[in-house]
């Protein structure tokens, strides 16, 4: 052991000038320090330990967080795919209303272009009973012509014309309408 000294005070203590001593003094405090410090950190873990569930109960409890992670993860996916559903159904949306109105617009044209072609057939028909009427009247005259003399000067030609010029005043109003 170390020689024992007495400070100025009166009291005892170590020498410095025995340093040997002091440093294996030193390192037996230290090293019963650390068997303390493991003993207690033993002793702690020991008793958290008994804290812990065991790993038949662990197990299932890492599984069970795994599987609410997939599923969290599969959650946003589908959220973020209804999301794009959504923006998609909305854009659908209005290209239907945009085909809906193109749609009305060209039955409106068919309808006008319907309309037209009623007109057109009719003034055809009209024209063509005209064109059967002149043909008549021509057939007519013709046969009237031929019952006149040849004797007859030229001016009743001209009656001739002239009663074909009714016929075109008709024709003309009909055209018309």
């Amino acid at each position: 052991t170390p020689a024992m000294a007495t400070e100025e005070g009166g009291q005892p203590g170590f020498r410095w000038d025995n340093w040997k001593a002091w440093a294996a003094l030193s390192t037996a405090q230290f090293a019963i320090i650390l068997i303390l410090a493991a003993g207690l950190a033993h002793l702690v873990i020991q008793q958290e330990g008994d804290d812990w569930p065991d790993e038949g109960v662990l197990s299932p409890l890492q599984r069970a967080n795994q599987t609410i992670q997939v599923t969290a993860k599969r959650w946003e996916s589908c959220r973020n795919h209804t999301r794009k559903l959504e923006a998609n159904a909305s854009n659908l949306t209005s290209q239907v209303t945009e085909l809906n109105a193109r749609l009305r617009l060209k039955e409106l044209e068919n309808k006008v272009l319907e309309d037209e072609l009623a007109l057109l057939k009719n003034w055809a028909q009209k024209l063509q009973d005209l064109i059967n009427r002149q043909k008549e009247v021509i057939a007519n005259l013709q046969e009237q012509q031929l019952l006149i003399p040849d004797s007859v000067d030229t001016h009743h030609q001209m009656y001739l014309h002239v009663a074909l010029a009714p016929m075109l005043i008709v024709a003309i109003v009909t055209l018309q309408d």
